[in-house]
């Protein structure tokens, strides 16, 4: 069973439709970027408006003797295979749960290690440097 051929006519109007909406599409952002500065009429787009600001994102990693990083995996570091490890480890909230995962971490890698942080933390005007590993983690 064959297609029928469009008639001229409806590829005119389906060519039309799709000038129409790749104009709106490539075009409409221009409007929002450059001429609704301070609009309250139009809704601008923010990167973190609700649900992405409840997260922070958190690198853990201990001091090398020369001075340098070495990153610690924090699934690795508390026995967890990464489809199986609670949602916090997943999904750190706040600096306060950072710490307490880096307290978590020391305990159970044992001696005398050296426990560091580097947090940020998403809010509706941006990231926000909570840490920078200036102390360790452990007591």
């Amino acid at each position: 069973m064959s297609t029928p051929t469009p008639t001229p006519a409806r590829l005119r109007v389906r060519a039309v439709a799709f000038a129409v909406l790749a104009t709106v599409i490539l075009v409409g952002p221009v409007y929002g970027h450059f001429l609704a500065t301070g609009s309250h009429r139009y809704l601008g787009w923010k990167m973190f408006s609700r649900k992405a600001t409840d997260f922070c994102a958190v690198d853990y990693w201990t001091p090398t003797a020369d001075g340098g990083r070495q990153p610690l995996d924090r699934f690795e570091s508390l026995g967890y295979p990464r489809d199986r490890a609670p949602a916090d480890l997943w999904k750190v909230r706040d600096l306060r749960a950072a710490k307490v995962i880096g307290a978590k971490m020391c305990r159970r890698l044992g001696g005398d290690v050296d426990v560091r942080a580097d947090v940020r933390c998403a809010t509706a005007d941006g990231w926000v440097d909570a840490a920078a590993g200036e102390a360790t983690l452990c007591r």
